[in-house]
């Protein structure tokens, strides 16, 4: 299985679904995503690419901190991580990133997997930034593929994965989702959970 994964992955999006604007719009209308963070757009779009094949085990936004308390710290968030069938274990976590120049980033792609690894075997916990009560033991990431992906063409620049879509349509996908929300046609954007610290 994992080896079918890899294969597929990195020949990505050759062999996927090549997302267009129009789809990616219609799917992504009906939910209620925050998006003034520019990569947000960029990671959801990985998601619906990858959700041909993989949509119950991958999930967006995993928080590593400190500790699961008041005073801990955020260490950073994995944007995409896919399971295995069964949740027993992480496959690929995926660091995107949604840049006009994605040359310029790469390396920064590169430091925050890189630094997630450090963290690996300290006290951290993860938890899903949409729904904290839904936490992941650190061991479920001991044996990973780490990725990182961009806009369409990046793959040329050294990303293992590259969107369908090119950075202007990204953003030009997130202005009609944001438009959407503002005239109140598309789902409101949903506040965070927030943690129980009790």
């Amino acid at each position: 299985m994992l080896a079918k994964l890899l294969v597929l992955f990195l020949s990505f999006p050759a062999t996927a679904f090549a997302l267009t604007i129009e789809q990616a719009y219609e799917e992504l209308r009906t939910k209620p995503i925050n998006y003034t963070n520019e990569g947000m757009i960029c990671e959801q779009l990985m998601v619906l690419e990858l959700k041909e094949y993989l949509a119950p085990t991958i999930k967006r936004g995993i928080i590593y901190r400190e500790s699961l308390t008041k005073l801990s710290r955020i260490l950073g968030e994995l944007d995409v991580v896919v399971f295995d069938e069964n949740f027993e274990r992480a496959v690929f976590v995926i660091e995107v990133k949604c840049s006009a120049k994605p040359w310029l980033v790469l390396a920064h792609a590169r430091e925050q997997l890189s630094r997630f690894r450090g963290y690996l075997g300290t006290a951290i916990t993860l938890y899903l930034a949409s729904n904290p009560r839904e936490v992941f033991p650190q061991e479920l990431f001991s044996d990973v593929v780490y990725l990182t992906a961009s806009v369409k063409g990046s793959k040329e620049y050294g990303y293992d994965l590259a969107l369908s879509l090119s950075k202007e349509e990204a953003s030009e996908l997130r202005g009609r989702l944001m438009a959407c929300q503002d005239r109140g046609e598309c789902p409101a954007p949903i506040a965070p959970q927030q943690v129980n610290w009790n």
